[in-house]
């Protein structure tokens, strides 16, 4: 556990092989040089770890585990990850989506999230990236037709995208 602290390195924390298999960060800050990460994670995906309640993830597994989990409230995203479904309310933070690994859409549309809820869900600082070539329909965020989701995108990046946001019939936002 780390608590009331203040960090300042290229690798504010390092986590080995060995590490715990729980993290639990709070009221801390943890700020990571330009050239480094704010969790230096090389445990291989066996170290739960949250930050002041949410869950940080650092690959896709780690990530549909977080979604699986309704305690967790948020996730935090650090480094790349493929799409996903989000089947509830949520909010995401930051990391890098890459489009069009989610073929599950009538059409076979790639997206990055695809929401498939009615529950509130929010986007912070993510990034959508499409690539360089694919499908001329792949989309960033996609709302399944027939659900009401409230979604709120803030500080989002959409690259190479011929659509960012396709919002189906019924969602707010």
């Amino acid at each position: 556990t780390i608590s009331d602290s203040e960090l300042n390195a290229k690798y504010p924390v390092w986590l080995r092989g060995d590490a715990p298999g729980t993290v639990i960060i709070t009221d801390s800050t943890l700020t990571a040089s330009e050239d480094g990460e704010m969790i230096y994670n090389k445990a291989n995906g066996n170290v739960n770890i949250t930050i002041d309640g949410a869950a940080y993830v650092t690959s896709d597994a780690e990530l549909a585990a977080a979604l699986a989990d309704n305690s967790i409230e948020t996730i935090i995203l650090e480094g790349t990850f493929d799409g996903f479904t989000v089947e509830r309310g949520v909010k995401i933070e930051g990391g890098t989506i890459n489009v069009g690994s989610i073929v599950n859409m009538p059409g076979n549309i790639p997206k990055g999230i695809y929401i498939k809820t009615n529950e509130a869900v929010e986007i912070d600082g993510v990034s959508f990236d499409g690539g360089s070539e694919g499908h001329a329909q792949r989309k960033g965020i996609v709302t399944e037709t027939g659900y009401s989701p409230t979604v709120t995108i803030t500080r989002s990046t959409f690259m190479n995208l011929p659509l960012g946001i396709y919002f189906n019939s019924a969602a707010l936002g």
